[in-house]
């Protein structure tokens, strides 16, 4: 699983899981996107660990990433990435 810190662990967990991919496969990410009604709802109460980053019912951590957080992550170069969206 890929965690919410940015660290060397999830940069090379982000590069093992795009070294993967067959030549032309696709990469999906359920993750929690930024302002969703997931965030506004922690957002209320006193769980946030820092910036876009709070603590769940169960204990567990989630950072709210934007598009480009996961462009940073993923792509090392432009003509690695042919598509990059939000579901």
């Amino acid at each position: 699983a890929i965690g919410p810190h940015p660290s060397v662990a999830l940069s090379r967990a982000a590069r093992h899981a795009i070294d993967m991919l067959k030549p032309g496969g696709t990469l999906v990410i359920r993750d929690y996107g930024r302002l969703d009604e997931a965030q506004m709802k922690l957002s209320r109460g006193e769980k946030s660990l820092g910036s876009n980053f709070y603590r769940k019912g169960d204990g567990t951590g989630c950072y709210y990433f934007e598009l480009q957080d996961l462009k940073d992550l993923f792509v090392n170069d432009e003509d690695d990435c042919t598509k990059l969206e939000l579901l």
